[in-house]
């Protein structure tokens, strides 16, 4: 019998609702509907994997399911518009807010970068030392080699 305790595995953070969008792969510029209408985009911490994940799914399919590195970065490019980008899938992910204040609220709770690193310390101070702590043992490992 496995008994799981609040702290194990993925654990929802945040929802927030938007429409989702992806990049054209093949132009690089143009925004493609990923939703058809604002949809829920979840904000997940595992805690025995030590990472943030992000996922929004309309229907049965997942139209963002991105991994949160420590060198991403959320963007507002317009009043109501932000994007992503994830290395790791190669997708470019954009978020359309209902209103100005929607995206602000959101990117203040969620996207709150310092040093291009994603902190989430208004919602969950434990879990953002474990990230920052997360982060600078990936940066030391990297310039190590």
């Amino acid at each position: 019998m496995t008994i799981e305790g609040s702290n194990m595995g993925e654990q929802p953070i945040f929802t927030t609702k938007a429409h989702v969008f992806h990049i054209d792969p093949k132009t690089k510029r143009a925004w493609i509907p990923a939703s058809s209408q604002a949809i829920s985009v979840s904000f997940f911490y595992d805690s025995t994997r030590n990472f943030y994940r992000i996922i929004s799914v309309e229907g049965t399919k997942a139209v963002v399911n991105s991994t949160v590195t420590c060198n991403m970065t959320f963007t507002k490019t317009s009043q109501k518009f932000g994007q992503w980008s994830d290395v790791k899938t190669g997708t470019v992910y954009g978020l359309g807010f209902p209103s100005e204040g929607d995206l602000n609220k959101n990117s203040k709770e969620i996207f709150d970068c310092t040093d291009g690193n994603w902190q989430l310390r208004n919602l969950y101070p434990a879990v953002d030392r474990v990230h920052i702590a997360h982060c600078l043992a990936l940066h030391l490992e990297t310039t190590r080699t």
